[in-house]
């Protein structure tokens, strides 16, 4: 139940956090995509410099819902970023954070915003930390796995147990009866129906997420690993590459873009060489959603002079894995979709309470069930379980056809047909 009231807080942060926050400038025009902010990476660069002249960049990430270019700068040791009257943001990790907006020309600190409400601040940041299992405390992500375990369990413990109601092939499925206690057992009935394959899939994939995101962020630092000793190797055996030899920015996109092209490959962030690191770093993924940490990422480290690369590729292993959770992140996409996966949140939570309200009154003065017209057997008991199965795969499998999750929506949608039909025809 907590899960799924902090999935549908989460499910509208977006539209929350765009009328709480007043110090963020929202994007302006249409929404911007990866590709359309890359070619803005000089200009950012250049008001960079214009700023804060001889500061290094360490990385640089879009931010397609805001139309901006995340740099992630490193001033000189003991020093703050200042300049021209923008004063140095919190700091955020190793560097400062400056936002360069592509449509407004313009560099800002990525400071702390203005709130309207900061209840509405915090609800939102306990729901995150909450649903992903983050909190504050550390032992909290174990026991969500565990909580997310018991909730599959009782899914499919739910499913074979509705087969002991049997009145048709998939089980009790009638419209709620007048008395209350009739009526709550129906609702569990149909809701369980409609909706317990979502909340089984849900369930699955969530369980990967916290799993997903340590593997993923083991897999780019190893990664980063090897491509430093193969070009440490490399340094030794030719000598390094003068300064004059350095490559523009622009010019290694290019040159990344020549073997990974913008209509396969999605860039996620570019680190540039630094004192530690002294090579190009791109992270490439095919996936049209999330971040480094929620991808099997494609490492391609260049030589400054762009005259060697080195390219790690994720494995097969790896690329499920992010199949898997990014089906559960699907609630952050906006439209029909969104709406889909409110409506299926929404359900849950129905067949939760009914479910609690039923086992409550158990024992209350409870009549008995009608006699059922057939007599189940343990393979009519099955046939729930696996027609959720199934819509499941199929769901799963639609993932792979259409990237925007709405044909995988709809496929999680036939149990609600077949529920129709059946109390259809048992009221006739």
């Amino acid at each position: 139940m907590i899960l799924s009231l902090t999935g549908l807080i989460l499910l509208c942060r977006d539209s929350i956090s765009q009328w709480n926050n007043m110090g963020i400038q929202p994007a302006v025009g249409k929404s911007s995509t990866a590709e359309s902010l890359w070619p803005h990476l000089m200009d950012g660069l250049g008001e960079i410099d214009r700023h804060f002249p001889g500061v290094k960049v360490l990385e640089v990430v879009p931010d397609t819902k805001r139309g901006l270019l995340k740099y992630r700068l490193e001033p000189e040791k003991g020093k703050d970023i200042v300049g021209d009257s923008i004063p140095a943001n919190e700091k955020q990790g190793r560097g400062q954070i400056y936002n360069y907006n592509v449509e407004l020309k313009t560099v800002n600190p990525a400071g702390l915003p203005v709130y309207r409400s900061e209840l509405l601040r915090n609800l939102l940041k306990i729901s995150r930390n909450v649903h992903v299992g983050s909190g504050i405390f550390k032992w909290l992500k174990p026991v969500w796995i565990i909580a997310m375990l018991l909730a599959l369990l009782a899914v499919i413990t739910g499913f074979i147990f509705h087969g002991f109601s049997c009145t048709g092939p998939l089980g009790r499925i009638t419209a709620p009866q007048k008395s209350s206690r009739t009526f709550w057992s129906d609702v569990h009935r149909i809701t369980g129906v409609v909706a317990g394959s979502f909340v089984f899939l849900l369930a699955f994939s969530g369980i990967l997420v916290p799993v997903a995101v340590s593997i993923f962020t083991g897999d780019i630092k190893e990664h980063e690993e090897q491509a430093a000793e193969y070009f440490r190797q490399i340094d030794a055996d030719y000598g390094q590459v003068p300064p004059s030899a350095v490559l523009l920015p622009s010019e290694a996109l290019r040159r990344l873009r020549e073997g990974y092209p913008a209509d396969e490959y999605r860039l996620l962030s570019i680190k540039f060489p630094n004192g530690e690191k002294e090579f190009f770093s791109f992270y490439l993924t095919g996936s049209p959603y999330g971040s480094a940490g929620y991808n099997a990422v494609e490492l391609v480290g260049m030589r400054p002079d762009g005259e060697n690369v080195f390219a790690v590729k994720p494995s097969p292993a790896a690329r499920l894995l992010a199949r898997m959770t990014q089906i559960h992140r699907t609630w952050s996409m906006n439209g029909a979709a969104g709406m889909m996966w409110g409506i299926y949140l929404l359900l849950s939570l129905g067949m939760l309470v009914s479910g609690f309200y039923v086992h409550a009154r158990r024992h209350q003065g409870q009549k008995a069930m009608r006699k059922a017209d057939w007599s189940p057997t343990n393979a009519d008991r099955l046939l729930l379980p696996i027609f959720s199965a199934l819509t499941v795969c199929a769901a799963f499998l639609a993932s792979f056809i259409d990237s925007t999750g709405y044909l995988m929506a709809v496929m999680l949608f036939i149990p609600v047909g077949v529920a129709i039909y059946l109390i259809r025809k048992e009221n006739r």
